[in-house]
Parts: structure tokens; C-alpha cells; sequence
């Protein structure tokens, strides 16, 4: 299991928001086996700001820094594409500088969703970004998809889009974690992971967000994962993102 925790935001000044109680998080976790993800969402207007907050969660010992690629507070779509790679870059220079098993993911749109939405983030950079990035990690809330003509409301199938999708611009052996939800039925959650248990290429794993609206009786939806991530050995350094994750 992997717990994915909100370090902090991109008003903060402190880097890590109540850091003791977030160090205290992450102990019980790891006393419980479970590995965690600290994740920020950067704006990419202040690029000083982003690279503070993004690395001050390694002192809580997390076991992955994820980068929520998603804010379009920075209007210039050149500028603000060239800011996250630079992050990304930057944030695994860091990791790589104190020689820390840390993985780096992004947390990002899905390709349908950019696609369909061209005027959100055009030319996403995909390329410049994949070789500083450990795991992807594609936002497939199927449940907040309007295309229900495509039939992009069913889990499994907006999952085995998203998959596909991706591998085609990266290629079919690049890291996939796929974060489903949000809100949604249970059934939802077993075809989101019956897509993952039987995708082709570097799918390692899938998570349901967020905990408040996931349902106990998703939890137990997700457990064939966690067999499936053993018997394929597919964990990467970021841990093993397979199993009934949580992001709060």
C-alpha cells in the first residue's frame, strides 16, 4: 500500500506545511509497511516558490515526491510548459544529489483530456519531461467525464485509454500509475482495476482519489493488486503504487 499525502500548497512559505505532524504520518506509515508519496501542486509563476515547497518534503523521509502537473495560473502556455520541466529536472537533481532512493512522479491530465480541451495545456511536454520522471501518473476521474457518448464514464474504459494513450507519445515500457475516481461506484473501481491487471507494457499500478470520497468497499475493490504488483514485480523506486492508495 501507498499513502499520498499534500505536503504543503503554493501560498506557503515554510516549504512543508506542520511538519512535525507530517513526519509523525509518515513514521506510522512506514511501521505499517505501507510506502508514502508526499505530492505538491506547483503553479509554475514562481518557479523559486515551486522548487522550495517540492523539495522540502524529503526531510519527512518520503518515499516519492509527486508533482501535480496540473495549474494554469501561469497564462503563457510556453513559459508555463518550460517551468515544469525545469521543476521536474530540478526536483530530481535534488533527489539525485543526496543519493535517495526517491522516486519523482508527475501527476498529470490525461492525453484524452488535454485533447478534448485543447486551450487547457497545448503541447503538454510529454518528451522533455520523461527523463526525469520516474512514474506517470494520469488523473483518470472517469466519473467527471462529460464524453459519456465515447463511453468515457465507464472505469475500464477511460483507464484503458488513458493507458494506451500515454504509451503511444512514451513508449509502451514507460512507468504507468493510474489514479482513478473520483467518487465513485464500486463497480467503477473493479473495472478500472481489471483494466490495469490485464494492460500490456509498464503498468505498475493504480490508486482511487481522494479518501473522503472513496468508499470502504472500494478498498477491498483494489486488493487484487496488490498480488498482482508481487507476482509481476513491477514496484519502482517510487514504492509500490499498486494498492488502495489514498491521496488527501
Amino acid at each position: 500500500q501507498t499513502l499520498y499525502i499534500q505536503t504543503t500548497k503554493s501560498s506557503a512559505h515554510t516549504g512543508v506545511l506542520e511538519p512535525m505532524r507530517l513526519a509523525a504520518l509518515v513514521d506510522r506509515a512506514h511501521q505499517r509497511g505501507m510506502s508514502v508519496v508526499g505530492w505538491y501542486l506547483p503553479t509554475h509563476v514562481d518557479e523559486t516558490a515551486d522548487l522550495r515547497n517540492a523539495t522540502a518534503m524529503i526531510q519527512l523521509g518520503v518515499d516519492g515526491i509527486g508533482l501535480d502537473i496540473e495549474s494554469t495560473a501561469l497564462k503563457d502556455v510556453s513559459r508555463r510548459s518550460a517551468a515544469a520541466v525545469s521543476l521536474v529536472k530540478a526536483v530530481a537533481a535534488a533527489v539525485n544529489a543526496e543519493k535517495l532512493h526517491i522516486g519523482v512522479a508527475a501527476i498529470t491530465y490525461t492525453p484524452f483530456t488535454l485533447a478534448s480541451s485543447k486551450r487547457l495545456w497545448p503541447n503538454f511536454p510529454w518528451a522533455a519531461m520523461a527523463p526525469y520522471v520516474t512514474v506517470w501518473m494520469p488523473m483518470s476521474y472517469w466519473s467527471q467525464q462529460s464524453h459519456r457518448h465515447n463511453g468515457f464514464d465507464d472505469g475500464g474504459r477511460f483507464t484503458v485509454d488513458s493507458i494506451t494513450r500515454l504509451q503511444a507519445l512514451l513508449g509502451l515500457q514507460t512507468p504507468i500509475h493510474v489514479i482513478g475516481g473520483s467518487g465513485m461506484a464500486r463497480a467503477q473501481a473493479a473495472k478500472m482495476v481489471a483494466a490495469v491487471l490485464q494492460a500490456k507494457g509498464n503498468v505498475v499500478g493504480a490508486s482511487l482519489y481522494d479518501y473522503r470520497t472513496t468508499a470502504a468497499a472500494n478498498h477491498a475493490t483494489m486488493t487484487p493488486l496488490r498480488t498482482w504488483a508481487v507476482t509481476r514485480q513491477l514496484c519502482v523506486s517510487l514504492g509500490a503504487h499498486t494498492h488502495e492508495n489514498a491521496r488527501s
